[in-house]
């Protein structure tokens, strides 16, 4: 049986999803307060054509909303139970966040849950430091409790291929500001990918996006999420031939490495959190 936090608490952790990486930043997703229950649904009406043609981006984002806003109820003292299981019949329905009673938060989730509001997408160059070996160990880990391999791409050729898929991106407006593809060879690259490529796999690759990303934060490491080159066709297939052995689905590119001593970037808008959430009391969804 679920119980409802209260709205206090329900309007805080709303708000702070809304701080989840998306595609364009267009936060695709709606929350519907439904039978004691909060569902996950993808909102299609913010997908673009960088989501890819079947928008899988948006179901990515989806998957880092919901991760952000377990780390946030978690600090809040609140224990959920998150099912993940889409919907055969409403497709867009992704998840299912129930409230199981209160929680103490560890040190480490209150950790994480203060990365939300420090993480910003860092676009400029990184330092040529080298990211430590155990770092990006702890970085693959987080990643792996959502099925989600982390795969880091160190050959010069596949650097070089990745450079000139970003240039060929930026030439998109969402992609304009980016650094030059040869300021991208600082920092560790790495590729998320899972076995299958279904709607649960893109909700957990967005769940281990937010996930690394966060904990990278918490490491005092700069990181940025792109996705974009692989809406290339071609490339995407050359990323999955030449990393994956067709085995995987490759999902999105992760740049983490550290900053150069500069003013941290603005905050990006977000919609209000209200603009993402329905309440339904007597009707539930799936």
């Amino acid at each position: 049986m679920s119980t409802r936090p209260d709205q206090r608490t329900l309007r805080l952790a709303l708000a702070v999803s809304t701080r989840a990486p998306s595609a364009n930043n267009t936060q695709p997703w709606r929350w519907v307060s439904a039978a004691g229950a909060l569902h996950l649904v993808a909102d299609r009406t913010w997908q673009d054509g960088a989501s890819g043609p079947d928008g899988h981006d948006v179901e990515i984002s989806c998957g880092a909303a919901l991760h952000h806003l377990g780390t946030a109820l978690a600090a809040l003292g609140v224990r959920t139970a998150i099912s993940t299981a889409p919907s055969p019949t409403e497709p867009d329905h992704l998840a299912v966040v129930e409230v199981v009673g209160p929680h103490s938060p560890s040190a480490a989730e209150l950790t994480m849950a203060g990365a939300i509001s420090a993480r910003r997408t860092e676009r400029r160059p990184f330092s040529p430091d080298p990211v430590p070996a155990d770092l990006l160990t702890t970085l693959r880990l987080r990643a792996e409790r959502y099925g989600v391999l982390l795969t880091p791409v160190t050959g010069d050729v596949e650097r070089h291929r990745f450079a000139v898929a970003v240039d060929h991106a930026a030439a998109n407006p969402p992609l304009g500001s980016w650094a030059a593809a040869d300021e991208l060879s600082a920092g560790a690259l790495l590729l998320l990918s899972t076995k299958g490529d279904g709607t649960a796999d893109r909700v957990g690759a967005g769940q281990a996006t937010s996930a690394v990303l966060l904990t990278a934060t918490a490491m005092g490491l700069a990181s940025c999420a792109l996705s974009q080159p692989l809406a290339d066709p071609r490339y995407r297939a050359e990323v999955s031939d030449r990393l994956l052995r067709r085995y995987r689905t490759p999902h999105l590119f992760l740049r983490i490495g550290y900053g150069l001593p500069a003013p941290a970037p603005p905050r990006t808008p977000r919609r209000p959190w209200s603009e993402c959430y329905t309440e339904l009391p007597e009707v539930a969804l799936g």
